[in-house]
């Protein structure tokens, strides 16, 4: 947006501005206090200057998913400013991370946000333009009016890819990347690769990402439980080059979330990149997953949670060099339709027609 609008920058004190948004300094407002401080007071301070001062002189309102802001950008609706909602992730996302939260601060901000979701789910329809980057399942389970909802799903920039070699090591490498959590699916992993161990013991797994101490010390103590121990890999987070690196290597790849409802409905970024490196993806069959990838042709769909079919799954591919080949090289071309570029276009088209409508915008 930043290349085609003039654009001020609102954000929170934690949050800080991606390094391909490039707009002046001046155009970037912080909002004061630290950490849950400014989550909370986050919504009430975007309205202040929006509304009351108009510092920016700001014409439309651009919000994500996020439940505070979508509470500032309908009380900027009603302020008479045309409200463009960006949905790429389910708004309880925020409420499923402190559901087992302890502490008597993280439990109140887990009740603030429980108090926000009630107003924030109804107050989406009130937007002028929806960006959906969500199966459009979710708009029909949740009254969005179909008039306003222009879906378009996650991509990748599928000119990183050009020069990264795609060659493999030794044995059977399966990598996975994203939260590593229980509630990501990585016990379920664990577990798939404890049965598929016996048939083959030339393998590793690499999990990529984030986790919490105690998720961290769970997981790691099932694989021992398991005794593939010396087989799965933490490697923590990594950079954006080194996570293209170890997909790069890897023989297939993993995408194994439960069906629950945050996840059933995404596009998760992790997935085109797994395609665009022509690799083959073992994925819970979810609404969002099935839109992307065809059984036995760009993937391998099993049924959520279900350890047994992901090690058949993964079986099927070690055991079968030619299948992993020729489901790369479908997911490679499959992948194609994604591009950021295409994607970006359809966005900036939706936004300048919603932007020309004056209040009076419909996509069908």
């Amino acid at each position: 947006m930043s290349e085609n609008y003039d654009c001020a920058f609102y954000t929170r004190a934690d949050g800080g501005v991606p390094e391909e948004i490039s707009i002046p300094e001046s155009a970037v407002h912080v909002c004061p206090g630290e950490s849950l401080v400014s989550h909370l007071l986050f919504p009430f301070w975007v309205v202040y200057r929006i509304l009351v001062t108009d510092d920016a002189n700001v014409d439309a309102v651009h919000t994500s998913y996020h439940l505070v802001c979508i509470l500032a950008g309908f009380v900027c609706s009603v302020g008479g400013k045309t409200w463009i909602l960006d949905v790429w992730d389910h708004p309880r996302l925020k409420i499923e991370f402190l559901q087992e939260s302890e502490g008597i601060v993280l439990k109140s901000a887990l009740m603030f946000y429980r108090a926000v979701y009630v107003v924030a789910l109804p107050a989406m329809a009130r937007a002028d333009l929806i960006v959906l980057t969500l199966h459009s399942k979710f708009a029909e389970t949740n009254g969005l009016p179909g008039k306003k909802v222009v879906n378009v799903p996650n991509g990748t920039d599928l000119a990183l890819y050009d020069d990264v070699r795609t060659e493999t090591g030794d044995g059977f490498n399966v990598v996975y990347v994203g939260y590593v959590q229980p509630s990501r699916g990585v016990d379920t992993v664990i577990e798939a690769l404890s049965e598929f161990d016996s048939a083959n013991d030339q393998w590793t797994a690499t999990m990529i990402g984030p986790a919490t101490d105690e998720d961290e010390r769970r997981l790691r103590r099932f694989a021992r439980r398991k005794n593939i121990a010396e087989n799965v890999d933490f490697v923590g987070r990594l950079s954006h080059e080194e996570t293209i690196a170890r997909i790069a290597s890897s023989d297939a790849c993993l995408y194994p979330f439960p069906r629950r409802q945050v996840l059933r409905y995404i596009y998760p970024i992790k997935l085109f990149e797994y395609m665009a490196l022509g690799k083959p993806t073992v994925a819970s069959r979810l609404e969002g997953a099935t839109e992307v990838l065809e059984h036995d042709v760009t993937g391998l769909l099993v049924e959520p949670s279900d350890a047994q079919a992901l090690s058949e799954a993964l079986r099927r591919l070690s055991e079968d060099e030619d299948l992993r080949a020729e489901i790369g090289r479908n997911a490679a071309r499959a992948v194609e339709r994604y591009d950021w570029n295409g994607i970006n276009d359809r966005f900036i088209a939706a936004t300048d027609r919603c932007l020309a409508s004056q209040g009076d915008f419909e996509t069908e």
